[in-house]
């Protein structure tokens, strides 16, 4: 995440990955207020229109989404660029690269402050080769698993050639790291 006090108890804010909604889940609290920029279902005589406006909650509800790629912060519109929406509710879909800024109802408190230096650090990667009976794959932890390649393979049991490919197999999937700026260990 990154992220610039302001004061104290202001925070601008930028969502970088999955791991940032824990983080952000952690320093959002009932009752302060969040201000971005986001889309509304705006009504024009006999016409609606979705439009992005500037819109401030107060923070009623904070939840993660179903499927756990965004954090869903509700609450009471106090202030937007559509003065006919004041009043009304809206929630904020809080997506990787979302950038809006945090007004705390309190001062910031120094876990919160920890809690925003430990988000802002550089992750690191680990990668991982699953060799199996006829399948490879090579996948990257980070804030989740994802596959990067996999594939299926014939080796014949008894072949005389079998160490020598899996040996070429696996070289393959290790070049794939080629890509990344990484330091190998093999456990």
């Amino acid at each position: 995440m990154k992220y610039e006090i302001i004061d104290k108890k202001t925070i601008k804010i930028k969502i970088e990955d999955e791991v940032d909604f824990l983080y952000l889940y952690k320093i959002v609290n009932l009752g302060d207020i969040i201000e971005g920029k986001d889309y509304r279902t705006l009504k024009f005589e006999n016409e609606k229109e979705k439009k992005k406006i500037k819109i401030k909650i107060e923070v009623e509800s904070i939840k993660f989404s179903e499927y756990k790629d965004s954090l869903r912060i509700s609450g009471k519109i106090i202030d937007s660029s559509d003065k006919d929406s004041i009043g009304h509710y809206h929630t904020f879909d809080i997506r990787i690269s979302t950038e809006f800024t945090l007004y705390k109802k309190e001062e910031i408190k120094k876990y919160e402050e920890k809690i925003l230096e430990k988000s802002s650090r550089k992750k690191e990667n680990i990668f991982v080769i699953f060799l199996d009976n006829n399948e490879i794959a090579l996948g990257i932890i980070n804030n989740g698993i994802k596959i990067i390649k996999e594939e299926y393979y014939k080796i014949n049991k008894g072949d005389p050639e079998e160490k020598a490919k899996l040996y070429k197999i696996f070289s393959e999937f290790l070049d794939t790291l080629k890509d990344y700026d990484i330091k190998l260990s093999y456990v």
